[in-house]
């Protein structure tokens, strides 16, 4: 739906306005005149009332597979989605005009679906609803072709599985294709030598198998591009939860979501249905781990005006093979408001501008200035600070006119009840520089969430840049003394320099402020065990070796079981107890990582006990559990740690790969807790080995890494 509701918002033209109609209606337009058949290509809109003005109506997208011209048990849908009079929403199907009319009308440029007939029904709140249908016929003479095919895992072609999957084009216009039984398809695309994104639109069939392959960015020749495949896997994981307001009572609101896998840097799409979502994973392992780690990310817009949209770019978490994770998501009631307004060189503005207000605390929420006055209402909830600014995304926000700035920079703090004020004027120097890439990484960073940003050294003055598709920057900025970094919710990159210091720009322009992004290969878990964790800290930072600031440097939140997960790259990361207790004893007390390009995944320890002569408080475990030894790959020597929730004859093996007992390293009854077993083979060559926990009910398996 996401897709779909993006490639829908950038082909919106604002239009249209008519009186309230006593009954719901549905036209459909093609080249301007009202009809049900168009050809590929055609300027297309759709029209309709709601009852109410303001109201919110559902629409359901079908695939007519009869013909009939009604909705039958034979038909397909392919999408449902919600529309409001009156709200034009970024990134979602949604009305041209911002009045609430009790008319909504959206249009096409280039519409170009697969050549079919479908159909369009409309629900009321009142239940009552109308149903209409268009047919659309192909193009007669493409410019180019797009062909290509699916695959599902498990099912062999032809299956009926395979048909009408719509793989689709958007560009110069939205243009699509459905496969056959076999899995293949074909997009008529109205010209050549163009740079199209294809990517999987609907799948209705195969809601429960995952899309695997990623958008594609084609420049697609006049003799058209074959073999551009999409492949669907079968589930390995399952997560699953709701919504819930912070008196733990369900958020009962639709909308899109998606579950990034961070570990293969891919997205899942699914729904939130009445507050609760239920999505299938994709895991795939890393060597010898199962696990992969993953972020929720959802559609913010429908949260708003009454809830504050989750901040969730930080919460990563890991799913292994085989899990059904439960995971509820707080979303906070907006019950205050924050004002602004925005002034173009003292006097009134010459357009809207979009504003956001974010706390760490309790999510953020979005408003659009009025284009008149500048006056702007930012829903928020009492009792946090926030943060306003200008929302200067090219894509998805409203960046000022080239050459202008906003004086004291983009940011204000404010308290609920507050009025903020923003005036852009012109810049004076500027910033510039190019995003490079570490030899033979790649270089598919997602600049939507990336910009680079200046701090005024003796104010507290920020501007921000987004970056070109070029890979380059140009970042303005008044006369001053700045600080120059390169920021990003991408976690897959990190950057060096860390930032520029004390960059002086005095009517001038300086171009040589680069950043050169090395791709997080590998994935880095620290745990504290039984650590003393001071009251109120819950974030670490760890950066390689080297002279500040030719380093790189990344953080992470602490989880509920004290353990941070870190995304690295190659380099020698320097680890660290960040706190210090008198009391205890850690080992070690710090480290150095080396980690190469050939590198995958690391587990690091810091243990904490009580210094000789201060009471020990054991701690048993819940249930049993068997970690992965400490350190692996390993030389000489490796410690492998288990938890024994109650006492328990237990057995500690080492096999060979053939199934052979080359070492029991415990064969004997124990109490309950944390047992910790040193193991040097002396005579076993280098190899992966297994080694096995055994209790009279449960046993776990896990392989290690010995080096010679």
């Amino acid at each position: 739906m996401k897709k779909f509701s993006i490639l829908l918002f950038l082909l919106f033209i604002v239009c249209w306005g008519s009186s309230v109609q006593a009954t719901t209606y549905l036209y459909f337009w093609v080249n301007g005149d009202t009809a049900h058949v168009l050809t590929q290509g055609d300027i297309y809109a759709w029209e309709f009332d709601v009852q109410t003005p303001g109201g919110t109506v559902t629409v359901d997208f079908y695939l007519d597979l009869d013909a009939s011209q009604t909705i039958t048990g034979s038909d397909l849908l392919l999408e449902r989605f919600t529309m409001t009079d009156g709200e034009s929403k970024q990134g979602e199907p949604s009305d041209s005009s911002t009045t609430p009319d009790g008319i909504l009308y959206i249009q096409f440029v280039a519409f170009g679906f697969a050549p079919e007939n479908y159909l369009l029904r409309v629900i009321d709140t009142d239940e009552s609803s109308v149903t209409s249908w268009f047919a659309i016929n192909a193009m007669a003479s493409p410019a180019a072709q797009i062909h290509g095919k699916v695959y599902i895992d498990g099912i062999s072609a032809p299956d009926a599985l395979y048909e009408n999957v719509m793989i689709n084009a958007s560009s110069q216009g939205m243009f699509s294709g459905l496969t056959d039984d076999q899995g293949n398809y074909t997009i008529n695309l109205p010209v050549a030598d163009a740079t199209w994104r294809i990517n999987v639109l609907f799948y209705p069939k195969l809601s429960g198998y995952i899309p695997s392959s990623p958008d594609y960015e084609q420049m697609v020749p006049s003799s058209g591009v074959d073999s551009i495949d999409f492949y669907f896997n079968s589930p390995s994981a399952w997560l699953y939860g709701d919504l819930i307001d912070q008196d733990e009572e369900q958020v009962l609101i639709d909308g899109w979501m998606s579950v990034r896998n961070n570990t293969l840097n891919e997205s899942n799409e699914g729904q939130i249905q009445s507050g609760h979502y239920n999505m299938p994973l994709h895991i795939v392992p890393q060597g010898d781990n199962t696990t992969n780690y993953f972020r929720i990310e959802m559609d913010n817009q429908m949260f708003m005006p009454n809830y504050l949209a989750p901040n969730l770019y930080q919460d990563e978490f890991p799913i292994s093979i085989g899990d059904s994770l439960q995971k509820n998501i707080v979303v906070y009631a907006a019950n205050s408001r924050i004002y602004g307004y925005i002034y173009e060189q003292g006097g009134p503005p010459s357009q809207s501008y979009m504003f956001s207000a974010n706390s760490e605390t309790v999510g953020s929420s979005w408003a659009n200035s009025d284009p008149l006055d500048g006056y702007f209402e930012l829903p928020v909830r009492s009792g946090y600070i926030y943060y306003v600014g200008l929302n200067d995304d090219p894509q998805w926000g409203t960046p000022p006119p080239p050459g202008y700035v906003i004086s004291g920079g983009n940011w204000r703090q404010a308290s609920p009840g507050d009025t903020v004020r923003f005036y852009l004027i012109a810049a004076e120097s500027y910033l510039q520089g190019t995003i490079l890439f570490d030899e033979g990484d790649p270089t598919n960073i997602d600049y939507d969430r990336s910009q680079i940003n200046a701090w005024e050294m003796n104010t507290s003055s920020n501007y921000g840049a987004r970056i070109a598709e070029n890979h380059q920057y140009n970042l303005s900025v008044l006369n001053g003394n700045y600080n120059v970094r390169f920021q990003t919710n991408d976690n897959k990159y990190l950057a060096i320099p860390t930032e520029y210091n004390n960059i002086t720009v005095m009517n001038s322009t300086i171009d040589t402020l680069n950043f050169m992004l090395n791709y997080t290969h590998a994935y880095l878990t620290v745990k504290f065990v039984n650590a003393p964790v001071p009251l109120g800290w819950n974030h670490y930072g760890i950066q390689t070796q080297g002279i500040y600031p030719n380093v790189y440097m990344t953080g992470a939140n602490m989880q509920p079981d004290t353990s941070f997960n870190f995304n690295i790259c190659e380099g020698d990361w320097n680890l660290y107890v960040p706190f210090y207790d008198p009391n205890y004893d850690v080992f070690p007390s710090d480290t150095v990582l080396h980690v190469t390009e050939q590198d995958s995944s690391f587990y690091v320890e810091f243990v904490f006990t009580l210094k000789t002569g201060i009471a020990e408080q054991e701690i048993i475990p819940q249930q049993m559990y068997l970690k992965q030894n400490y350190p692996n790959p390993f030389n000489p020597s490796t410690q492998i740690e288990y938890g024994l929730p109650d006492a328990s004859q237990v057995k500690l093996t080492v096999y060979n790969l053939a199934g052979q007992k080359v070492a029991v390293l415990v064969d004997s009854r124990q109490e309950a807790g944390r047992h910790v077993i040193s193991w040097q083979p002396s005579q076993l060559a280098s190899g992966i080995y297994l080694y096995r926990l055994e209790t009279e009910t449960t046993q776990f398996t896990k392989k290690l890494a010995l080096l010679r």
